[in-house]
């Protein structure tokens, strides 16, 4: 039995990826100085995502990284998800059909867990098996969240594909045995992703030939 584990953010779905995207998405003005920073910028996010800090201590520390109301903070943090990656829920259809393990691997937090659930993301609904940080806490490239996914899902580390777009995450599954794969998210994450997949034989090479 085999078992493919994707992130979420930049993989399963589009996001924003710097806090100028994300304020633009939202509509709001903001800290011209942190418009070209990733999240993980503003030091309460990673807390936040890892279940150590409230949402209302998130909110207030970030608006004031920001510059901006408490309201406004969490557009502008809801607006980090934009919509689902294209091709993906295909690939999970087809995965299942062949008796493959499917599951996500998420550094995320309780707003966006609840938008990832709400029907916009057909792919992640399909999904068999959700990891979250905010629920488990511990974040990705921890080793000990890799441990656990494996564990829970009953199977050898090298039994387990997984794909994120994030290095340091990739080289952290990478160093507990799993077979990780780094997507690019400017090149088409399903086409990455289906290439890896054919080559390891979890999927034909002939299935949805448009794709390939």
């Amino acid at each position: 039995m085999q078992a493919v584990v994707f992130d979420v953010g930049g993989v399963l779905a589009v996001i924003c990826h710097t806090w100028g995207d994300a304020l633009d998405a939202a509509g709001v003005l903001g800290r011209a100085s942190v418009r070209e920073e990733p999240h993980q910028a503003c030091p309460a996010f990673d807390p936040y995502q890892a279940g150590q800090l409230s949402q209302d201590a998130y909110l207030q520390a970030l608006a004031a990284y920001l510059e901006c109301t408490v309201p406004e903070a969490m557009r502008v943090h809801e607006h980090i998800l934009v919509g689902p990656t294209l091709g993906i829920e295909r690939i999970i259809d087809e995965l299942h059909a062949r008796g493959v393990i499917t599951a996500c691997l998420s550094n995320t937090n309780e707003p966006h867990f609840q938008a990832m659930l709400s029907g916009r993301f057909p792919a992640i609904d399909k999904l068999q098996h959700k990891f979250v940080s905010h629920l488990l806490g511990m974040e990705k490239p921890h080793p000990a969240i890799y441990c656990h996914v494996a564990e829970t899902l009953s199977l050898d580390p090298e039994s387990i594909l997984f794909f994120d777009d994030n290095l340091a995450n990739v080289l952290g599954a990478l160093k507990c045995g799993w077979a990780a794969h780094h997507v690019v998210v400017d090149q088409d994450p399903a086409q990455q992703i289906r290439q890896k997949l054919t080559q390891s034989s979890l999927l034909q090479a002939a299935s949805f030939p448009e794709l390939l």
